[in-house]
């Protein structure tokens, strides 16, 4: 059986063990993020039925074979709340952000036909896996979510968030038609959605690549993206 171990860095890198922390059986986290106030959001992946979920949980059983996992602890290590995500397939969360009000952005892979979606841009997978993307409010509420992608397979890897709520995904794609591309080139993608979770842009490198693993944003709204070029030896 998997658990969770949460560990806290003080200031001045000292390493303390959160206390009060509960584990999260059959877990297999993937991202981490904090918010103003401390607390803590813990997204990945889990395959147990015994997942344990909160009280009022957006989804509170495991329905495919694999599900995301989205987890909130309090500063002191508290579970606050904690929720499936998923269909019927296989539902990866790779990452995950929180925007200035505390909301959650959360993105990763999905193979499921009847992921939950709501607001949403794209609201079918369209290939055998597509990106998704989701946003909860403090309280574990869902907000929107969508699936990213096109008629191939594509991943997010990577998500940040702006002042604004604007939330930035980068990852992978085999996708001629990914959104907002006419053709493919790379493998490596980044785009952008608004605090609604309308389309606002996206972007593939123009040279073959294994994939984008890291997006950041500065104050102006600009995003930073890094990857892996294909090749030994292959630069940018």
């Amino acid at each position: 059986m998997r658990t969770l171990l949460l560990l806290c860095l003080l200031a001045g890198s000292a390493l303390a063990a959160v206390p009060n922390l509960s584990t999260l059986a059959g877990a297999s986290p993937a991202g981490v993020a904090a918010d103003s106030q401390g607390n803590i959001y813990v997204a990945g992946s889990t395959q147990s039925t015994a997942f344990p979920t909160t009280p009022g949980a957006l989804q509170s059983q495991l329905l495919g074979s694999t599900d995301a996992f989205i987890a909130k602890f309090s500063a002191d290590g508290t579970l606050v709340w904690s929720t499936y995500f998923g269909g019927s397939g296989l539902d990866i969360a790779t990452c995950v952000a929180v925007d200035p009000a505390g909301n959650v952005l959360v993105a990763g892979e999905t193979e499921s036909k009847d992921l939950p979606v709501l607001h949403a841009f794209q609201n079918t997978l369209k290939g055998g896996d597509n990106a998704f993307v989701l946003k909860l409010d403090p309280t574990g509420q869902i907000i929107y979510s969508t699936y990213l992608g096109g008629s191939a397979n594509d991943r997010a890897n990577a998500v940040a968030v702006d002042s604004a709520g604007s939330v930035y995904i980068a990852g992978n794609t085999f996708s001629t038609d990914f959104p907002g591309q006419s053709s493919y080139i790379g493998q490596a993608f980044a785009a952008k959605l608004d605090a609604s979770g309308a389309f606002v842009y996206s972007y593939e490198y123009s040279r073959p690549t294994h994939g984008a693993n890291g997006i950041a944003v500065d104050s102006s709204g600009s995003a930073y993206v890094v990857g892996q070029p294909e090749g030994a030896g292959a630069r940018l």
